[in-house]
Parts: structure tokens; C-alpha cells; sequence
């Protein structure tokens, strides 16, 4: 892969965080600046949540990624939701949350985000960065491999 092609993906993260950050102070998430940011209230949750833990993803290299995924879920069976939802994908390299530890102040961590969307009809897909947290392979922060799990992973 070129310097070039190393560049590109950066510039494409960048645009999409700047386009949320945009998103967000324009629509009440950010700092409420007006009237109508202040007054916005995110509606109730209308699934449940089921998280599955340690979901193998193998990258074309044959390195197995580890993540978990959050699925919705019926809240009167708790059976899995009918479809289709968007995904949201969150790819770390300080290990993905396993659901089994509690430790307080955890309101805004990966896991937690997620199963909010989960929660308002999203799938959330978590996986830990090639490695790191359960992931096999070696890290190197915006290594080109990296790069590449990042696009076979979405």
C-alpha cells in the first residue's frame, strides 16, 4: 500500500467525526446553543438488549479479530428482534468490555453506547483492533493491516 493509500482512510475518518460532531451540536447532542437543541429529548427505548461476547472475525490475512455484538431484542420475549436495523461498528484497541466485570462510572464506555443504540434499533458490532484485548496479531497503531480490518470488518 502507497502513502497515499494510507492518507485516504485518515481523511475519510476525519470527515465522518467532523460530520458527527456537526451532527450533533446542530442537533442537540454537543453543547445546546438554541432553544430547539435544548428542548430535544431522544425517545424511550423499545428493545431489549442481548449481548453475544468473544464473536470471531476472520481478516483475509487469516488473523482472528475478537468482538461482541448487541442485538435487539424483544422486551416481552427477550427473543431476537425481526429486522432489518443499521450497524454501528466500533473498532478499539483498549480491549472490548465482556459484560461480566461492574465497575461504576462506565455511563458513556463502548459497551454501554452501544447498547443504548441496541436499545433504539440498532446492531452494534465491538471489535478489538488486531493485537490487542483478544484479538491475535500484532499492534501497531494506523498500520496498514489495520487499515484493511477496519474496511473487511464494515
Amino acid at each position: 500500500m502507497t502513502t497515499a493509500g494510507c492518507r485516504r482512510p485518515r481523511r475519510g475518518w476525519s470527515v465522518s467525526l467532523l460530520a458527527l460532531v456537526v451532527a450533533g451540536v446542530t442537533h442537540g447532542v454537543g453543547p445546546a446553543t438554541g432553544s430547539a437543541a435544548r428542548a430535544w429529548q431522544p425517545g424511550p427505548a423499545r428493545y431489549g438488549v442481548e449481548q453475544v461476547v468473544n464473536v470471531p472475525f476472520v481478516a483475509s490475512d487469516g488473523v482472528q479479530l475478537m468482538g461482541s455484538v448487541y442485538y435487539p431484542t424483544s422486551r416481552d420475549t427477550g427473543t431476537r428482534a425481526a429486522g432489518p436495523f443499521p450497524v454501528l461498528v466500533d473498532m478499539t484497541p483498549y480491549g472490548m468490555w465482556d459484560g461480566n466485570s461492574r465497575m461504576p462510572g462506565r455511563a458513556l464506555a463502548d459497551d454501554q453506547i452501544l447498547r443504548y443504540f441496541a436499545s433504539h434499533g440498532y446492531i452494534g458490532f465491538e471489535v478489538d483492533t488486531r493485537g490487542s484485548g483478544r484479538s491475535e496479531g500484532t499492534f501497531v497503531e494506523l498500520d496498514p493491516l489495520e487499515m484493511r480490518d477496519y474496511t473487511e470488518v464494515i
